[in-house]
């Protein structure tokens, strides 16, 4: 029995945060280690099955990490960034890549052709 729950199931259900996942509409990345003592494995499930239904979300589970973990360097004294800051720094710039590729993507289709001759003249360049 943990926090007057009856059950670890029931305290999970209660403090979860995934009856809010399907409400996010813009990219999420889920992260979690397959080692988290706190979380159980059943709890994977959620943000697995939710990368599976929307392309927006991602779920990345590591085989270590622990919980709130993934440091990298020494063990007394690990390096100022983890693994999960450095990995969700690329995960970050990816998706503003792909942003920044589709405002472009969209910019051309404004014009009402995909022939870049035709954009080019538009704009007075040769």
């Amino acid at each position: 029995k943990m926090y007057n729950f009856p059950t670890l199931e029931e305290m999970y259900d209660t403090w979860s945060s995934s009856r809010y996942l399907d409400d996010i509409s813009i990219p999420l990345l889920t992260l979690n280690a397959a080692d988290d003592p706190i979380i159980a494995p059943h709890c994977a499930d959620i943000p697995i099955a939710l990368a599976c239904q929307n392309d927006r979300k991602l779920h990345v589970q590591t085989q270590c990490g622990g919980h709130l973990g993934f440091y990298t360097g020494g063990l007394v004294i690990p390096d100022g960034f983890s693994w999960m800051d450095l990995a969700l720094v690329e995960w970050l710039n990816a998706v503003l890549s792909l942003a920044k590729t589709e405002e472009s993507d969209t910019e051309w289709s404004d014009h009402g052709s995909s022939d870049v001759s035709d954009v080019s003249s538009e704009s007075g360049t040769h």
